[in-house]
């Protein structure tokens, strides 16, 4: 898809944030319990054979395409495609299961004419922090005009109302804060050191 914009992402699209996206992706499948909702009726509430349904299914935001890849294991003959407004942390095409494509597209911008009314299910999760002057209207009917009639919208986001921390000890909150502080400044330290040879096998990779 031609003409999309490849605005800077505040984030970065290096080594160290493709990992956070990995980290994020964890956390959140275990705090909700799934990559797609057992609610959704086209998934069967978990009562239909995963391998017989076939189903179009979109992730938009995909970023490193983490989640299109494990819901296409899920669900081995349904087309899971993910989309991101930059390829720059998409793994090489040979490495994606089969039944995944990974694609630029402009989750605010202009629909292309071939997503329009072609899934079954839109997945979105987390994209609130780059919602531009927190206008979600174009976003939403994005979303809305890629499915098809009857088509599930699933989306997944951080309520900030609801933060806080659960500890045994409430007296112990602030030095598990400073922990977990000091955990992840080890951690993006760790990823931005190995950064450059992680890159550097990746564009060396040999080509099949």
């Amino acid at each position: 898809m031609a003409d999309v914009d490849m605005r800077e992402y505040r984030l970065g699209r290096g080594f160290a944030e493709t990992s956070r996206l990995h980290y994020n992706h964890m956390l959140l499948k275990e705090a909700i319990g799934y990559n797609l909702s057992p609610s959704i009726p086209l998934v069967g509430g978990g009562t239909k054979d995963k391998a017989s349904l076939s189903l179009r299914i979109a992730d938009v935001a995909t970023g490193n395409g983490i989640w299109p890849c494990e819901v296409a294991r899920e669900l081995p003959n349904c087309q899971v495609d993910g989309f991101d407004v930059s390829d720059a942390q998409f793994p090489p095409a040979e490495w994606l299961p089969r039944n995944v494509h990974l694609g630029t597209f402009d989750g605010a911008g202009k629909l292309p004419d071939e997503l329009k009314g072609k899934y079954d299910i839109v997945a979105v999760r987390l994209i609130m922090p780059v919602v531009a002057n927190r206008d979600i209207a174009p976003w939403v009917n994005n979303f809305l005009a890629m499915l098809k009639p009857g088509g599930y919208l699933q989306w997944v986001e951080y309520n900030p109302d609801e933060k806080g921390v659960r500890a045994v000890d409430p007296e112990n909150v602030r030095e598990r804060f400073q922990t977990v502080f000091k955990i992840n400044e080890a951690t993006a330290a760790a990823a931005n050191a190995a950064s450059r040879p992680m890159e550097t096998y990746s564009s060396n990779r040999p080509s099949t």
